[in-house]
C-alpha cells in the first residue's frame, strides 16, 4: 500500500473515531489529537490529518485549539463509513 493510500485510510479512521467519541452529535466537541493518539498516530502526522479534515469541511475547529466539532458533511461521511464497516 502506498503512503497516499494509507493516509487516506487514516483520515477516515480518525473521522470515524471522532464520530464515535461525539456519539454523532453536531453540538459536541472533542480533542482530535487525543483521538489520534488513541489510534497510535504521532503528533505531526495527526496534525496533518486534522488539517485535511478541516480544509475539506469534515470538521470545524473551535478557536485555535485541537477541539473540533463534526460538520453536517463530516457527520454524513462518518455515518457512511460506519455502514460500510
Amino acid at each position: 500500500m502506498s503512503e497516499i493510500e494509507q493516509k487516506h485510510i487514516d483520515r477516515y479512521l480518525l473521522l470515524e473515531k471522532l464520530h464515535h467519541r461525539l456519539e454523532g452529535s453536531l453540538h459536541s466537541s472533542s480533542d482530535i489529537l487525543s483521538a489520534a493518539y488513541g489510534l497510535g498516530f504521532e503528533t505531526d502526522y495527526a496534525l496533518d490529518l486534522l488539517k485535511y479534515l478541516k480544509v475539506n469541511g469534515y470538521i470545524e475547529a473551535i478557536g485555535k485549539t485541537t477541539n473540533v466539532m463534526l460538520t453536517p458533511f463530516g457527520l454524513r461521511t462518518a455515518m457512511r463509513i460506519d455502514l460500510a464497516a
